[in-house]
């Protein structure tokens, strides 16, 4: 998360303090953020002749005509693809992309670079792909963590994450966990918080990153609930392709709405065909064709190189883009493809995971340009051990190596899937494990990819609830397409008096507190420091998760720093029943670390007294082994009796 800076109550007028008051904010600790919402609400109840603003039912109000007129959750960069009803061509699926234009009966001469078997011809069937008959938007990047956290808070506002109707599947699930998954999981799902305030980032430094792990479905989720919600505002520009024509792009500024089942896909009836569209406007996953046309065809009436109106490769080029790579990416010397041995395939992507577009060479831009594929691509967050087995995502639109229609990243990082049905192979082998009666046209690559599957001819499918088969699951992402035929209003002077609604980032700043609970021992972990959370869970034999004995139990609540009562709680290691005891009384933490009963005294987080919140950590004390076990929850409270242990009231409270 990032690290916004608070105001000083002295910076606030004395109109400014009254509202946070009403508010229930902490003036001492007023964000950026928050100082922008009073001042919105204070130019809104004058629009509304409120004069004293004095009271939660003029807030309410106040509320309302903001959210109704300025508010928005997140922001949406599209370019304009024109010249419908352009002429498709025709490939064979994963053969050289020298081998177009394909032809329906002609036998190709050469073979596929994946051996086709039952299981997966379909993927190497001929067909006709980029043909579009109407003008539509795609969108210019990836969607990312931050967008997908604004979604998952504006939709689940008071965190149920439940198991969806007739899906079965949910919003936000373990493989999004920084616990579960130290290297990629992105989202940080904190079981007790205000609402809309449930889901956040992991880390900063998936800011502005793809968001992954993510099937057919929550993407549809997603679609439904843009298309149901509200477009507040919008900017428009002329840009420039690689090809030289003009593009249309544009900012569009939307609330989310709470409606997912329906819109763009139908999704709480099973008699309705799967993921098809439900009318010709909206947003979308991109079809095959809208995605094939944004990413290979050179539009305006060119001819490339090849003799063809459409590139190999989606970075408006025929020759293969040069793989980024991080300093642990070429010590791994991973890369097998011929262009990871250009000269100018260089170090040029931080250990953050974002590209230094200052080391990327201008005439490789011009050309062929970069991508994040060809295990060029090695980082974690600074909590996560380190990983050398999967190549990870760098930022949308770090390549700096668009389409001939401004659209970046659509070759490596993700692989992007389509919503253009494909068969789907038999339920065998592991293969198709749901049994689902269709798959999904994917397209891009991954981060992981080798070079062919940047390729036009790459026409992949994947199972819409994540591929099993490759690294569909862990890499599947998407981007948006917007097919309107109502034109939207994009006033550029509109959106400087636009509120963002902070669902992409709930607590700015904030660290929030994770779990690990101890198989054997019983210990309940409590730490703001994700990295020795992760640390428990990662202290098997050689650094392994097996073997550790302990299990992740998620994120519990924000740290409560922000909170005018906060008291620091500090944890200590009971050796003789290795369990962990919690106190806030520092003198007392410094009086047992210097015991032989107690070791590892550590800064633990901030929380309230006893009672002082809304949820309630109780203490459980068994006399026998002085072993301590804490909770908020029912089914410890049993378990911990069951064993033996005594109850020894709350310990500390979260708001």
């Amino acid at each position: 998360m990032s690290t916004e800076a608070s105001i000083s109550k002295n910076d606030l007028t004395k109109k400014e303090k009254r509202v946070a008051k009403i508010m229930e904010l902490d003036t001492a600790n007023i964000s950026e953020k928050e100082a922008s919402l009073i001042r919105a609400y204070l130019e809104a109840a004058s629009e509304l002749g409120i004069k004293s603003f004095d009271s939660k039912s003029d807030l309410a109000q106040v509320k309302a005509f903001v959210k109704r007129n300025s508010l928005y959750d997140t922001v949406i960069s599209f370019s304009e693809v024109t010249d419908a009803g352009n002429e498709g061509i025709g490939v064979r699926g994963f053969l050289p992309p020298e081998t177009i234009p394909a032809f329906a009966f002609e036998e190709p001469t050469v073979s596929p670079v994946i051996a086709e078997d039952d299981s997966n011809s379909l993927l190497f069937n001929y067909q006709v792909v980029g043909d579009v008959p109407y003008e539509y938007q795609i969108g210019q990047y990836e969607v990312t963590t931050n967008q997908y956290v604004a979604f998952l808070n504006a939709v689940d506002p008071s965190g149920e994450n439940k198991e969806q109707p007739w899906t079965k599947v949910k919003l936000w699930s373990d493989k999004n966990s920084p616990l579960s998954n130290p290297h990629q999981g992105q989202i940080a799902y904190i079981q007790n918080a205000p609402d809309g305030k449930h889901y956040t980032l992991a880390d900063e430094t998936w800011s502005n990153k793809p968001i992954m792990f993510l099937g057919a479905f929550q993407l549809a989720y997603f679609m439904n609930s843009l298309t149901n919600g509200e477009f507040v505002a919008g900017t428009q520009e002329n840009e420039v392709s690689p090809e030289g024509f003009n593009v249309k792009t544009n900012k569009k500024y939307i609330r989310f709405s709470e409606d997912i089942y329906s819109g763009a896909y139908r999704l709480d009836d099973s008699n309705y065909a799967f993921l098809s569209r439900e009318g010709n406007q909206g947003f979308f996953m991109p079809s095959q064709d809208e995605w094939v046309k944004a990413a290979y065809f050179a539009g305006n009436g060119n001819e490339t190189s090849n003799k063809t109106e459409y590139f190999y490769y989606p970075t408006s080029s025929n020759e293969a883009p040069l793989p980024l790579f991080t300093s642990l990416g070429k010590d791994l010397g991973l890369s097998q493809g011929d262009s990871a041995d250009n000269v100018n395939a260089i170090i040029d992507v931080g250990t953050d995971g974002n590209v230094n577009k200052h080391l990327l060479n201008d005439s490789v831009l011009s050309s062929n340009g970069y991508a994040t594929y060809d295990y060029g691509v090695f980082w974690q967050p600074t909590y996560a051990p380190q990983n050398t087995s999967k190549a990870n995502v760098t930022d949308v639109g770090g390549s700096s190596s668009p389409s001939p229609w401004l659209a970046y990243d659509m070759g490596g990082n993700l692989v992007e899937i389509t919503d253009s049905i494909s068969k789907a192979p038999e339920s065998i082998d592991g293969i198709n494990p749901q049994d689902v009666p269709i798959y999904l046209r994917a397209h891009g690559g991954i981060t992981n990819a080798a070079e062919y599957q940047l390729w036009i001819t790459a026409t992949g499918a994947s199972d819409p609830y994540g591929q099993v088969l490759g690294s569909g699951y862990q890499y599947g992402g998407a981007r948006v397409s917007h097919v309107e035929h109502t034109e939207f209003d994009y006033n550029n002077s509109n959106v400087d008096s636009l509120i963002d609604s902070g669902r992409e980032d709930p607590l700015t700043g904030i660290k929030y507190v994770s779990r690990v609970d101890s198989i054997d021992s019983l210990d309940t972990y409590y730490t703001s420091n994700i990295k020795n959370a992760i640390g428990k869970l990662y202290s098997g034999p050689d650094g392994s998760r097996e073997g550790s004995g302990y299990v992740s139990m998620g994120n519990p609540f924000w740290d409560q720093a922000t909170q005018s009562d906060a008291k620091s709680f500090y944890s200590l290691l009971h050796v003789a029943s290795s369990t962990h005891f919690y106190t806030s009384d520092k003198e007392e933490a410094n009086k047992l670390s210097e015991t032989e009963q107690y070791s590892n005294l550590e800064y633990a987080f901030e929380a309230l007294a006893s009672d002082a919140g809304s949820v309630d950590y109780k203490r459980y004390f068994n006399a026998e082994t002085g072993a301590n076990g804490y909770s908020n929850l029912a089914v410890d409270h049993a378990g911990f009796i069951a064993a033996g242990y005594t109850d020894m009231g709350i310990s500390w409270s979260v708001a």
